[in-house]
């Protein structure tokens, strides 16, 4: 509910703030560590260690949370 229902089909730069005109750009390194903050806090019992979010079947970005990296690409083979 925190992701797909408030995202799907939705035009990122009207509907999430930090997305507004002279905010951020809806890239999608950008978009896993505004979820990564959405969700972390409400992972109980848990921990988050990584966030992956697919741009198309061979290709995503992977992110470890804010102490660990930036946002990192990559892609199957």
């Amino acid at each position: 509910d925190e992701v797909v229902h408030p995202l799907d089909h939705q035009h990122l730069n009207h509907v999430v703030p930090e997305f507004a005109p002279g905010g951020l750009i809806p890239t999608t390194e950008n978009l896993l560590i505004l979820l990564w903050r959405r969700l972390a806090p409400r992972v109980r019992d848990a921990r988050l260690i990584r966030l992956r979010l697919y741009e198309d079947v061979d290709l995503f970005v992977d992110y470890y949370g804010p102490d660990e990296s930036q946002p990192v690409r990559g892609w199957r083979v």
